[in-house]
């Protein structure tokens, strides 16, 4: 049987965990079109409050074009941070002490493709 502090104390440890399940967890699926040699729009695929890693996952419908993508998200250095990595590549990145958003865009070569992604 619990005492009455050692059930508070419990119950409070459950609700961070809840909490940072959701906080940690995948961001939902994006759709997006990476145009012919050209840099599409800038897109916000997710936001953060304070240091989280985070893994880009990018998957491109076409075979037959490389996509190119960028990442720009709010560093551990107190400024905005770039990423770049080509494919569907799934590079990790951390985000500073901060409240900010995540934005990407896309770049196909030679032609365009539809791809989906996401922020885990």
């Amino acid at each position: 049987s619990l005492t009455p502090t050692e059930g508070i104390k419990h119950a409070a440890i459950d609700t961070v965990s809840q909490v940072n399940t959701s906080v940690l967890g995948c961001d939902p699926f994006f759709a997006v079109y990476a145009p012919p040699l050209v840099w599409g729009p800038r897109v916000t695929t997710g936001s953060h409050m304070g240091i989280i890693s985070w893994t880009a996952h990018i998957y491109p419908t076409s075979s037959n074009t490389l996509v190119r993508s960028w990442v720009r998200y709010w560093g551990g250095n107190k400024r905005w941070s770039d990423l770049y990595f080509t494919g569907s590549s799934s590079p990790r990145f951390t985000t500073g002490y901060a409240a900010a958003s995540i934005f990407i865009k896309f770049y196909g070569n030679p032609f365009g493709t539809t791809l989906q992604g996401r922020l885990c």
